[in-house]
């Protein structure tokens, strides 16, 4: 069997660009946002409940935080294709055009409802403050958000990918 022509049709292959600028985009938005927010905004909380994290020598994981941020931004990247992909460009019951930033404010605010729940679940099973489980998912929430933001401006903007 030929298999030349069955992935003529493949349209991965016009994606994997717009995927990677995208998924570094997002990697870079991410690393700003989890500095401005874990390193900044929530480093008093931090200081307040030291005997829970790890040593300040030994935070400097950077080699395993960047592997995280990537692995992160290219799920991200990939899921908010997906949905795209799902969305038709015009609502079959109003008949109007999709606005793609309405879709990606959508999709950042269900992605960072995840993000939010997901890290302030941790006061379930950590003797936290309260107040840093809502600060958590309060960053959450804001992460998600502009991800999409990002990731509405950033994939397929130029037609390669007919998504």
């Amino acid at each position: 069997m030929d298999t030349s022509t069955e992935n003529s049709g493949c349209k991965m292959k016009a994606c994997i660009k717009p995927m990677l600028c995208s998924t570094i985009a997002v990697a870079i938005v991410l690393f700003a946002l989890e500095y401005l927010i874990h390193g900044i905004w929530l480093k008093p909380l931090y200081e307040q409940t030291a005997s829970l994290w790890r040593p300040a020598a030994e935070m400097g994981m950077c080699p395993w935080c960047l592997i995280r941020l990537l692995v992160l931004a290219f799920l991200f990247t990939a899921l908010y294709c997906k949905c795209k992909k799902a969305k038709p460009e015009v609502c079959d019951f109003t008949g109007k055009k999709e606005c793609p930033k309405k879709h990606a404010l959508c999709f950042g605010i269900v992605l960072g409802l995840l993000i939010g729940t997901m890290m302030a679940s941790s006061y379930l099973w950590m003797p936290i403050p309260g107040e840093l489980a809502v600060k958590w998912f309060i960053g959450g929430l804001v992460e998600g958000i502009v991800v999409a933001l990002v990731l509405s401006c950033t994939f397929c903007t130029k037609g390669e990918c007919k998504a």
